[in-house]
């Protein structure tokens, strides 16, 4: 209908609306809430409190648009399963529970968030990594913002970033602060595609990111406690040495004489060189391999199989 301002309004009755298998109650208390107001030119819009409903979850929605230029989207969320709301995302399964709010706003065509949201039971692909809390704050001017994010369970913080995001100028910039403790790295096999497997290991150290975000600078130090891979197409699995350290310099890993050895012969090798990405993708590597004994193949034969068995190798890689 049109009021007396002569703009209209569109109202929801309750209503049902499938999103990602999960069938979500709209409005489902009938109230005047849930409605939509816009003037004839469409210049001036705002959503006023449209309300989302699954069991015990509640997402509620509202908004309003300025002008072509301007305007805001706040989402509150509470007690959503994240995996209901989140993208599908190739080798990343998420998980835990939502709590808290986003606010998106644009200004001058640039869109900018903030939030301030708990994630209890946070989970990458079925590894739970304790409460995620993140809380990002803007200033009047709305070009910089203040980053805290936390990952922790219920004994220590194994993962926390601080600092401040730039947006005043053509280029983002990034000054970050990251803490690791005892960071489990196994959520992360599946990035390997099957080439690398059993990704696994906890670390801890320091780190700054800075830089434009186009292409951020990382730098710093880690230490790698019981670390390792598979190579699922050798037959081999490797663990490396406990305290073996890794260098963040730029977008590069570099490892300086990093000891491994193979977990069924007891083959020892060690590593040193660089792994370059850009911006994590475009992978290059620069790596040197020594070893007087090292097991390299420990396959057996089947009749597909170009070659097979046991096989180590000895010398400069």
């Amino acid at each position: 209908f049109t009021n007396e301002d002569e703009k209209s309004i569109v109202g929801l009755k309750p209503s049902r609306v499938n999103f990602k298998n999960t069938p979500w109650q709209l409005n489902a208390q009938n109230n005047s809430k849930n409605k939509l107001v816009f003037d004839s030119d469409f210049n001036n819009m705002s959503i006023q409190d449209v309300d989302m409903v699954y069991k015990d979850e509640l997402i509620v929605l509202n908004g309003q648009s300025r002008d072509s230029l301007s305007g805001e989207i706040n989402l509150k969320f509470s007690n959503v399963d994240l995996a209901k709301v989140t993208p599908e995302i190739d080798s990343l399964q998420l998980g835990g529970v939502i709590d808290g709010d986003v606010n998106i706003i644009k200004q001058n065509k640039i869109y900018i968030p903030k939030s301030q949201l708990t994630i209890d039971n946070f989970e990458v692909n079925k590894f739970n990594l304790g409460a995620f809390i993140a809380d990002i704050k803007g200033n009047a001017s709305l070009t910089n913002y203040d980053v805290d994010v936390t990952i922790k369970d219920d004994f220590k913080e194994s993962f926390l970033a601080q600092g401040r995001l730039d947006v005043s100028g053509a280029d983002s910039n990034l000054d970050l602060q990251l803490k690791f403790k005892d960071f489990l790295l196994d959520p992360l096999g599946p990035f390997g595609e099957g080439v690398i497997t059993n990704i696994r290991g906890k670390v801890s150290g320091d780190a700054t990111i800075t830089g434009r975000l186009q292409r951020p600078q990382i730098n710093g130090v880690l230490t790698l406690e019981q670390g390792g891979i598979s190579v699922p197409y050798l037959n081999v699995d490797y663990a490396f040495a406990d305290r073996t350290r890794v260098d963040l310099v730029a977008q590069r890993f570099v490892f300086k004489s990093a000891e491994f050895s193979d977990t069924t012969f007891s083959s020892k090798g060690v590593l040193s060189g660089a792994l370059t990405h850009t911006n994590f993708k475009d992978w290059t590597i620069d790596l040197d391999l020594n070893s007087d004994r090292l097991l390299v193949l420990n396959t057996k034969e089947t009749e597909e199989s170009l070659y097979y068995g046991t096989g180590f190798v000895a010398g400069n890689i």
